[in-house]
């Protein structure tokens, strides 16, 4: 079946994506409030750099055109720089609840082949075993861009062709990464 056969709704008029449309307020209004939540709060400014910085992070650790990065993390502002992080890069974002269940996040990533998981440290106890790369967003960034290199590849695997429940570890050890804090 055509999707166009069982679609009734009006088609999607071509524009400017999300992305863009943040850069292009970022741009215009730089110190307006893009976000709050429970009393966190972003200017356009800062999610804009922060979502670049993070493009920036993803794309030298390998993060390719739909390759999925998973982002678990609590409903506040950087939930959305790391969308637009995500989607800057190249990547598909792959939301997943830090509440769910540890088999349930384990299901999620080896069902998406996912290379990369971002998520907070705080968090990070219950993503151990999640076989893949976990990036903790409050740690420090690697002074070198090439000690962050992932191996991520070209296009999504999926888990069944893995020959163990943990990818190799990534050349330079450990991926690190902090927030500016522009």
């Amino acid at each position: 079946m055509i999707p166009g056969e069982w679609s009734a709704g009006p088609a999607v008029p071509g524009g400017p994506d999300v992305a863009e449309l943040i850069a292009e307020q970022a741009r215009s209004r730089p110190d307006a409030v893009a976000v709050t939540c429970e009393g966190a709060r972003l200017t356009y400014r800062q999610l804009n750099g922060r979502a670049n910085q993070l493009a920036r992070y993803l794309r030298e650790a390998g993060v390719r055109p739909e390759v999925p990065v998973g982002v678990c993390l609590e409903r506040d502002p950087h939930q959305l720089v790391c969308l637009l992080g995500v989607l800057r890069s190249g990547g598909a974002y792959v939301p997943l609840d830090p509440g769910a269940p540890a088999e349930r996040i384990r299901h999620a990533v080896a069902d998406t082949a996912m290379p990369l998981l971002l998520t907070r440290q705080r968090l990070q106890p219950a993503l151990d075993g999640a076989g893949t790369a976990v990036v903790s967003l409050d740690r420090p960034a690697p002074r070198s861009p090439g000690t962050a290199r992932a191996t991520c590849p070209a296009r999504p695997r999926r888990a069944s062709s893995r020959t163990s429940s943990t990818p190799p570890a990534p050349p330079g050890g450990p991926r690190a990464w902090r927030w500016n804090a522009a």
